[in-house]
């Protein structure tokens, strides 16, 4: 058998590690992230934790020691955290303090592009304030319905 005269084959590329085909260019140093981002705020969890702060608080007051019904006001400086925000472009999650620093590929190549997504997305300030709203507003409505169900029903 005679040995092969072509030359041999460079191997080939493995494409779930391929290069980026847009390298990464430093990005400005006064680069906000605010303008093209697009998350999502969710306070779900920091309602229940505050329906669950309310609960105990309120059953630490009927105890005979009514000191101990401070204690749930440590638990009340952790509500920031329990907000989480949402990216729609790559799907990560992060607690609501750190939301203006998520920086996406999309939404870097976004701002080097200048350009916003389709849709004029509110920040998520914005979006946690309307939740604040809606949430105060729901409140509201119980509050409302269960006094008018409590005279309803004669109890009042």
């Amino acid at each position: 058998m005679e040995p092969s005269t072509s030359p041999p084959r460079p191997p080939r590329p493995d494409l779930d590690f391929a290069p980026d085909p847009f390298p990464p260019s430093p990005l400005p140093t006064d680069f906000a992230p605010l303008e093209h981002q697009r998350l999502i705020v969710n306070p779900f969890l920091a309602v229940v934790a505050l329906i669950a702060w309310a609960w105990l608080t309120l059953q630490l007051f009927a105890t005979s020691f009514p000191p101990l019904a401070l204690l749930p006001t440590l638990i009340f400086g952790l509500l920031p955290i329990l907000i989480h925000t949402h990216c729609l472009d790559c799907g990560a999650t992060g607690i609501y303090p750190r939301w203006w620093k998520h920086a996406c590929p999309k939404v870097i190549i976004r701002a080097r592009a200048n350009r916003r997504g389709w849709f004029p997305w509110p920040s998520a300030r914005t979006q946690l304030i309307l939740w604040g709203y809606i949430l105060g507003a729901f409140t509201l409505l119980l509050v409302v319905l269960g006094a008018g169900a409590l005279l309803i029903l004669g109890r009042g």
